[in-house]
């Protein structure tokens, strides 16, 4: 019984809110206290009078596909594959680790509750929202649930994931975000919804977490069969790239959990926080991390003056007004850096052919190279001047084409010019790539 209010509880936003508020007393009242087998029938009877208006077939989506099947008293509850877990993974999960979990119970696997809006095809944008509570329960009341009603007035589909929890890893919960990421590109794509080209998430506390887990750890073309699942097969959905256009994180950046230089594809990133946080680690976080990428991808953050942890989208009496206005800022940014999460295929392919009218006169000889930099992976078009003295570079960073000019002395570079003002340290690489290759220079022939 506790299993299976478990699993009701996961799927919470496919039934009438006065049907869900009556069986949760029931449960909270009559079985939490005593597990008699009487006080387990007047549970039975509450769930019977559940009032669904919309199924879980048209409401949610499995991550990891459905396995199990739970049939209580008549009323037929389907559970997903836990997911595929991590080599070496140190929790026990065995079935009393599991249900000993504080939000799910054993063969139960995470969700993605679908919020589109009347028609999906007019949504400017997609975004995937993650409640907090560490990486231990979902928060979600205060919350996704509260975030869902203002993301779609703002014009987007919404997808609320019920991650893994504990005794779940970092890792595993990274997997399922990439893996609700892939899902809502795949659908948008098939089902021909709009906002094709901003599909963003927002994490609340431990749910920026797992966004953080994701863009660190299984970002890209990466699948679980690489993050070490070895039993894992791919599927037509890992096909689909799992970058996200941008990340919302509201007071969830740990300090400890912070920018990796290994993801190229890093999302345009805002960031809010209160500044009154007293949960360790939060407001350093927030801001390292805006430091550290500021310059590199596109960046916001806003500080709520007396705001502590927890606001959610500013829904409730007892925290700041100014916590409400958070979403419309997002929403404004991602306006701004719709399509930001460019396919890397894509990338290479606009950046094959250099028109050589571009590149100032004194260049005269030039090669062409993919290289692996600091900040990016990028094919590379090197050109310099006879002499080899100074030197013209176009190269992708951070989803932007960039041009890098310099000098060239005893083997150092010194760099003049940087369209984007960010990466100098790359351009010695690539001269240093440029000389060690073998394939001779060409020519550049100007009209």
């Amino acid at each position: 019984m506790n299993r299976n209010f478990r699993i009701i509880q996961a799927f919470e936003l496919l039934f009438t809110e006065e049907s869900y508020d009556e069986y949760s007393k029931v449960y909270s009242r009559q079985f939490k206290r005593s597990q008699s087998f009487e006080d387990a029938q007047k549970v039975v009877e509450a769930q019977s009078v559940l009032v669904q208006h919309t199924s879980i077939e048209d409401g949610a989506w499995f991550l990891w596909g459905t396995n199990a099947q739970d049939n209580v008293n008549g009323y037929e509850w389907f559970t997903g594959n836990v997911g595929p877990v991590v080599d070496g993974e140190e929790a026990e999960l065995t079935e009393e680790a599991l249900d000993e979990s504080h939000m799910d119970g054993y063969g139960q696997g995470p969700v993605l509750i679908k919020c589109l809006l009347d028609d999906p095809t007019q949504a400017k944008g997609n975004i995937v929202l993650i409640s907090g509570g560490g990486f231990i329960e979902r928060s979600n009341p205060a919350e996704g649930y509260a975030a869902i009603p203002c993301f779609n007035a703002l014009g987007y589909n919404c997808f609320l994931l019920q991650r893994r929890v504990a005794p779940f890893s970092y890792e595993d919960i990274a997997m399922d975000m990439q893996r609700a990421i892939r899902l809502v590109r795949y659908h948008a794509e098939k089902e021909g919804w709009g906002g094709q080209d901003m599909i963003a998430a927002a994490g609340f506390s431990g749910g920026g977490g797992t966004i953080m887990a994701a863009v660190r750890l299984a970002y890209g073309e990466l699948t679980p069969a690489d993050e070490g699942a070895t039993s894992y097969i791919p599927d037509e959905i890992d096909e689909v790239n799992s970058d996200l256009d941008v990340a919302n994180f509201a007071y969830g950046v740990q300090a400890s959990l912070l920018y990796t230089e290994d993801n190229p594809n890093w999302p345009a990133t805002y960031i809010t926080y209160g500044n009154e946080d007293t949960v360790e680690g939060v407001i350093e976080g927030c801001t390292s991390l805006y430091e550290m990428i500021k310059d590199a991808v596109p960046a916001q953050i806003y500080m709520v003056d007396g705001a502590h942890h927890g606001f959610g989208v500013g829904q409730s009496s007892n925290v700041p007004e100014a916590c409400a206005q958070w979403p419309i800022q997002a929403d404004a940014f991602m306006m701004d850096n719709k399509g930001f999460s460019v396919n890397r295929s894509q990338i290479a392919s606009e950046n094959e052919e250099v028109n050589d009218s571009e590149i100032p006169e004194k260049f005269t000889k030039a090669k062409s190279f993919y290289g692996f930099y600091t900040f990016t992976n990028s094919d590379v078009y090197f050109a310099m001047n006879e002499e080899e003295t100074e030197f013209h570079a176009e190269y992708t960073v951070m989803h932007r084409q960039n041009v890098i000019e310099g000098t060239v002395e005893d083997g150092v570079v010194t760099v003049t010019y940087n369209a984007i003002g960010f990466a100098d340290d790359d351009a010695q690489m690539m001269y240093e790539d440029a000389i060690s290759i073998e394939d001779p220079w060409e020519p550049i022939v100007r009209e």
